[in-house]
C-alpha cells in the first residue's frame, strides 16, 4: 500500500478546527494513517478563538503535528454573518493555499466538506490540481433541516445546491459516507458512476476496545444494573428528550436501569430536561467527556441509545458514534433514516431499530434489546467484530489511499 519512493503530496482542506471533536476522530486519525503509508501531508484547517488558550498552545500542537509529519496550517473560523463569514473564510483559504502551493509541488487537494472543496475546486482551476469532493452529507439540506435557512426557494439555497453539482461533476473522485448517499447521487447525476466510494465514519479498533480505563472505571454502578449510554452533542439533529421517553420506559421494565449521558454540551441543560420529565438525578451519570477519552467510558454501558432526527440529509449520515459504540461491544438501540445504520442492525444483530418515536414502538424495541443483552458476552463479540468488518480505521484510510495510488498511476 505504500505510496513511495515517488512520494504524493496532498492539500488536505477542513472547514472544522483541528482541536474539535470531529477532526480528532475523523481527520487526524486518518492524516496519521497517510503519512505512515508515505503520503506527505499538508493540513489547512479553520480553527476558532476559543480552540487554544494562547498562542503558545498552539504552537506546542503545531510542533507535536510535525514531529508526526503533518504540516499544518490554520486560519481564523469565522460564523457571522453566515453566508458572508463563509464566503470570507474559502477567500482567506484560497489565497493562503496559494501560497502553500507555490512553494510545495501539491499532486492532490483533499476537501473535506462542501465549503473545504470550493477551496479545492479553486486550485483545480488556477493550479489544474485534482481534487477529491469528500461529501460529508447533504449540506444545503442539512442547513434547512436544521433550521439554519428559511426554505428551499432561498438564493442561498439554489446557489447551494448549483456549488454541489459543480463540486460533484468537476471533482476528480468523490467520497460519500453512505450507500443510500450514493445511490442517490448515481441516480441524479449518473455521470459520477465511475468515481464514487463509499467510507463511512471509521474509528481506531486499538483505542476504541471493550475494555474501560481503569480510572473511568470508578464511574461504573458496583451492581449489576442495566446501564444505557448516549455519547455526543446534545443539540439540534440529536433527540435528547425522546431519549428521555424512551429510558423512562425502560425503567419500568428495569427498575434498576441507569443512563449514562456522555457530553460537552451543557449539563444543566440535560439536568432541566432530566427533572422536566420527573426522573430521578440518581438515575444518571452525566460527565462532560472529551473526544480523547470517550473510548475509556463506553465499555461500562451495556447498550447504546442514539435517537437522531430522521430527516432526508440523515440519509447520508455515518454517525461516529455508532462505530464507537460497536467497537467497545455496545449494541445500539437507534431510530430508523440514519444512513446505511438499519441495514447493517438487521443484517449482523447488533442492535434495535425503533420505528416510531411513540410508547408502543418504545416498548417494542426494549424487549428487542432485553433479548439481545440475554445473550450476554456473544452478543459483545457480534457488535465488536461488526465494527472490524464494517468500521476499521485502517480499511478507511486504506479505501483513501487506493483513490491516491490511482491519483498517483495518472501523473
Amino acid at each position: 500500500m505504500n505510496i513511495s519512493p515517488a512520494r504524493l503530496k496532498m492539500f488536505y482542506v477542513s472547514y472544522d478546527g483541528a482541536q474539535e471533536p470531529i477532526p480528532q476522530s475523523q481527520v487526524l486519525p486518518y492524516l496519521r494513517q497517510f503519512v505512515r503509508q508515505g503520503v506527505v501531508v499538508h493540513w489547512l484547517s479553520f480553527d476558532k478563538k476559543s480552540s487554544f488558550a494562547c498562542q503558545d498552545e498552539k504552537s506546542v500542537f503545531k510542533g507535536k503535528l510535525a514531529q508526526e509529519g503533518i504540516r499544518w496550517y490554520s486560519l481564523a473560523y469565522h460564523k457571522k454573518p453566515s453566508v458572508m463569514a463563509k464566503i470570507y473564510d474559502m477567500v482567506a483559504g484560497m489565497l493562503y493555499g496559494v501560497l502553500i502551493l507555490l512553494r510545495e509541488r501539491i499532486d492532490i487537494i483533499h476537501g473535506r466538506s462542501e465549503v473545504a472543496s470550493i477551496i479545492a475546486i479553486f486550485f483545480k482551476l488556477t493550479f489544474r490540481k485534482k481534487f477529491i469532493y469528500d461529501r460529508r452529507g447533504f449540506m444545503a439540506e442539512d442547513y434547512i433541516e436544521g433550521g439554519m435557512w428559511k426554505n428551499r426557494e432561498s438564493l442561498v439555497y439554489k446557489i447551494a445546491i448549483f456549488i454541489d453539482r459543480i463540486l460533484l461533476l468537476e471533482s476528480k473522485w468523490i467520497v460519500v459516507l453512505t450507500y443510500k448517499m450514493k445511490d442517490i447521487l448515481i441516480m441524479t447525476f449518473p455521470a459520477v458512476k465511475d468515481k464514487i466510494t463509499v467510507i463511512p465514519c471509521c474509528v481506531d479498533l486499538k483505542r476504541f476496545t471493550c475494555k474501560s480505563d481503569s480510572t473511568a472505571a470508578r464511574y461504573s454502578r458496583p451492581d449489576d444494573r442495566i446501564k444505557f449510554l448516549y455519547s455526543g452533542s446534545i443539540g439540534t439533529w440529536y433527540m435528547l428528550e425522546e431519549m428521555l421517553v424512551f429510558f423512562s420506559l425502560a425503567k419500568e421494565v428495569i427498575p434498576g436501569a441507569h443512563f449514562m449521558i456522555l457530553t460537552l454540551g451543557d449539563l444543566n441543560v440535560v439536568k432541566n430536561k432530566i427533572t422536566q420529565k420527573r426522573l430521578a438525578l440518581d438515575d444518571f451519570t452525566l460527565m462532560g467527556v472529551p473526544p480523547q477519552r470517550i473510548h475509556e467510558y463506553i465499555p461500562l454501558a451495556d447498550i447504546a441509545l442514539v435517537f437522531i432526527k430522521p430527516v432526508f440529509s440523515k440519509l447520508a449520515s455515518s454517525p461516529t458514534k455508532f462505530a464507537e459504540d460497536l467497537a467497545c461491544g455496545l449494541p445500539v438501540i437507534i431510530n430508523t433514516g440514519i444512513g446505511d445504520t438499519q441495514e447493517i442492525i438487521e443484517k449482523e444483530r447488533v442492535g434495535v431499530i425503533v420505528k416510531g418515536f411513540n410508547e408502543s414502538s418504545y416498548r417494542q424495541a426494549l424487549g428487542e434489546a432485553m433479548n439481545l443483552l440475554a445473550e450476554g458476552p456473544a452478543v459483545r463479540k457480534r457488535c465488536r467484530v461488526v465494527a472490524e468488518n464494517y468500521f476499521s480505521l485502517e480499511d478507511g484510510a486504506g479505501r483513501y489511499l487506493n483513490i491516491y495510488k490511482k491519483f498517483r498511476a495518472k501523473n
